[in-house]
């Protein structure tokens, strides 16, 4: 499985992560996912973490969607 994703835009979608769980408008509990789609990869919000934590904690995790 390939895993390379431009480091830029997995900070970026773990920015995004953090605002929106921060959020008690926008969010219930953990607060949902949110993904980053690279080539035959998903970057996914790993279940059981929260998404206000994505800056501090490794809540990505590479999910393989190809054949």
């Amino acid at each position: 499985m390939a895993t390379t994703v431009d480091a830029q835009e997995l900070a970026a979608l773990r920015a995004l992560s953090a605002a929106i769980g921060a959020d008690p408008h926008l969010t219930q509990a953990a607060g949902g996912n949110t993904s980053l789609k690279a080539g035959d990869t998903l970057w996914i919000k790993a279940s059981g973490t929260w998404l206000k934590d994505a800056l501090t904690d490794d809540i990505m995790v590479p999910v393989a969607i190809g054949p």
